[in-house]
């Protein structure tokens, strides 16, 4: 894959979906901040929701960038949290395993729905299969 491919993937979207695309995605983050900020006042730890923004976007980033290190994103995100918030490291790995947890059984109820309406909209396979 060159930089034209990569040009033209970016040329498929007009500026309101892309804007559409980013105002969707900054939705993502800040609702998934959210959560774990409940999760960690949950814990009795108290941080603001900005404060809390850097490691959930940094640990966001080593997901995404370094995909290899597995965990690697949320190892980092507790290591912030302690670093900078003195946050117990106990706590701060509960809160980010809580957290992904939470995430993909999100994940898994849209899978099953999605096949469900996949299947109901084809069709459920025949029983005979021979």
């Amino acid at each position: 894959m060159g930089w034209q491919e990569i040009k033209n993937a970016f040329l498929v979207f007009t500026g309101w979906q892309g804007l559409a695309i980013l105002g969707l995605t900054l939705l993502m983050a800040l609702i998934g901040n959210w959560k774990w900020k409940e999760i960690l006042r949950g814990e009795n730890v108290k941080i603001s929701f900005r404060e809390l923004f850097k490691p959930y976007l940094a640990g966001f980033a080593v997901m995404f960038l370094a995909p290899i290190l597995l965990l690697g994103g949320e190892f980092f995100r507790g290591y912030v949290l302690k670093k900078n918030n003195s946050i117990p490291w106990s706590k701060g790995m509960a809160s980010v395993f809580i957290d992904r947890i939470l995430e993909w059984t999100a994940n898994l109820v849209v899978i099953f729905f999605g096949v469900l309406f996949f299947l109901l909209i084809i069709g459920l396979p025949s029983m005979k299969l021979l």
